[in-house]
């Protein structure tokens, strides 16, 4: 009885302490997300001060305010936290939140504009005296730098470079510094002081701190010569090709500026405690939630269904629930994995959240389903594929470049046509008609099935399509007897480019032509460079806008051998 009695008291003592162990850390943990509660409401006030109606260029100096810190949520206590530097700023060459009026000299790849400012004697010496006190811990001044520290400050560069989102070259604007790194910084847009010519009013409400349009303040002109000089740009510094500008086409698009993107995946979440549904993107530079009504470049049909969407709870609920379904089956784990509990823009709550697919296709049908099986009709070829497949979202422009690759094959002379990286036979299928045989080649089963159903559908004999790596397709024609200087390739592959194993076959088996389209001017560039090289030389460089109010660009590069 000793015995049990003292091991009841043992057994009693280590529960009491392991409850109050799990008392303090469920105290912690309340605090924790009471604190964040409040920080989220506080970014939610902000986003709904910053959503505004389109800017006027006469009134833009008080309305555009900055996308993170507005003048509005300044006095906010929500967001005093986020008025402060972070304990890893480095205040160099710029204090945080220091303003400053800059020149936009150009703007960047990724859409943004970019300032270069020549620092002063004073900044330089500055940054010299903050890194010996970050190193030695000692009081230092300028006074007392000794003459390494002189000649290693008379040889820094004095140049810096800002980015300024939301911006066009030419411009003079106001800053204000957030972000400092080694070679250059970033700022926010507090005002414009001298716009450019080209500058127009957003016609979208949530512009300013979407993460989706880049370019909506610039004129479609001068969009298209943004990218257009981007495809040069990207020859000469990667590909290494002087004469760029003298290769490169006018870039081709279509009036259809806005209600044109027949595919859009936003992010949705769903209160578990009430009927609160939110469809969105996210900010930019955040993984913060812009809840959107209405998505002006995309179709009227999908806007409605997201409207539908939006006001009816179970059906997003539904989706989640077939989307949990489908992962579980494809990864025999539960399907819990894909579920999430996190905080949303409201505040502290516990959510259902995910993206949800809206996809138009012949008929105006609008799918939600990424595996149900839709049809789009293109140059008289129809193909069906599953709705959560890759396929060109801008119809108004995709014909224009199909159209182009054909022609581009047919003045090569070749009597084949094979299409690498093929999905589901959008370039082969389109062409068949024009060439004795065509072949594909993907690394998707599912693809390659669907082009094979999409010949068949179609009525096309001549076509043949496998399932392999790219590199593959060469020793499959090879075997089929296929004459290199009876063909024509075309690459289209993800935005990483080709590899090299690919590009080592492509040009062991040296066909006569080549055309390469790219949704990423760079890596393009870059794979260019190896095939002048190779014995190939550029014949045509057209640039297609496929993605208005974006930063995006499609580019159509033709090569010829001259072996």
């Amino acid at each position: 009885m000793l015995i049990s009695g003292g091991f009841l008291i043992q057994s009693l003592s280590k529960s009491i302490q392991t409850f109050r162990i799990s008392l303090i850390l469920y105290t912690l943990v309340m605090f924790f997300h009471l604190q964040s509660s409040f920080q989220l409401h506080g970014r939610r006030i902000a986003r709904n001060l910053a959503v505004v109606k389109p800017i006027s260029i006469h009134s833009i100096s008080p309305q555009l305010r900055l996308i993170r810190y507005s003048s509005a949520v300044a006095s906010n206590s929500f967001l005093r936290d986020e008025r402060k530097p972070s304990k890893h700023f480095v205040p160099f060459p710029f204090d945080f939140h220091e303003e400053i009026e800059v020149e936009v000299s150009s703007v960047s790849n990724l859409g943004i504009g970019v300032a270069r400012v020549t620092l002063t004697s004073e900044q330089l010496a500055k940054n010299v005296v903050d890194e010996k006190k970050r190193s030695s811990k000692k009081p230092q001044t300028v006074e007392e730098l000794d003459e390494d520290d002189l000649t290693s400050l008379s040889s820094a560069p004095n140049s810096w470079v800002i980015f300024v989102p939301k911006t066009i070259a030419g411009e003079r604007v106001r800053v204000r510094i957030h972000k400092n790194f080694k070679s250059y910084s970033e700022a926010d847009l507090i005002s414009i002081i001298r716009p450019s010519p080209s500058r127009t009013e957003p016609k979208c409400q949530y512009f300013t701190i979407c993460g989706g349009c880049q370019y909506q303040h610039i004129s479609i002109e001068e969009q298209r010569k943004l990218k257009t000089d981007q495809v040069v740009n990207a020859l000469k510094r990667i590909g290494k090709i002087p004469n760029a500008e003298k290769l490169v086409h006018p870039i081709v698009g279509t009036n259809d500026l806005y209600g044109y993107r027949a595919k859009i995946t936003p992010h949705y979440e769903s209160s578990i405690r009430d009927d609160t549904v939110q469809l969105g993107f996210q900010e930019e530079n955040s993984n913060i939630m812009v809840d959107i009504e209405k998505c002006i470049i995309t179709t009227p049909n999908i806007n409605a269904k997201l409207t539908e969407v939006r006001n009816n709870r179970k059906h997003v609920l539904e989706e989640e629930k077939l989307a949990l379904k489908e992962l579980a089956e494809k990864t025999n784990s539960t399907a819990i994995a894909h579920r999430r509990k996190r905080r949303n823009s409201n505040g502290f709550k516990t959510i259902l959240g995910s993206t949800i697919l809206f996809r138009e296709v012949d008929d105006g049908y609008v799918a939600t389903q990424n595996h149900e099986i839709v049809q789009q009709t293109v140059l008289g070829v129809t193909f069906r594929f599953q709705a959560g497949d890759f396929f060109q979202n801008n119809l108004y422009v995709l014909p224009l470049m199909i159209k182009h690759v054909i022609k581009q094959a047919n003045e090569s002379n070749c009597c084949y046509l094979v299409d690498t990286y093929c999905g589901n036979g959008l370039f082969a299928l389109t062409s068949a008609k024009d060439f004795s045989k065509v072949y594909g080649i993907e690394v998707s089963k599912n693809a390659v099935r669907a082009a094979r159903e999409n010949a068949r559908f179609n009525n096309i004999t001549n076509a043949i399509f496998y399932n392999g790596s790219s590199e593959a397709i060469f020793s499959e024609i090879r075997n089929n007897n296929v004459p290199p200087k009876e063909t024509v390739v075309v690459i289209d592959p993800p935005r990483k480019g080709c590899d090299q194993a690919f590009l080592s076959q492509l040009i062991s088996y040296q066909p006569k032509a080549v055309i390469y389209v790219s949704c990423d001017p760079a890596t393009q560039a870059r794979d260019a460079q190896y095939l002048l090289q190779h014995s190939y030389e550029i014949t045509n460089v057209t640039p297609f806008d496929l993605f208005p109010q974006t930063r995006h660009i499609e580019n159509v590069m033709t090569f010829k051998y001259k072996g």
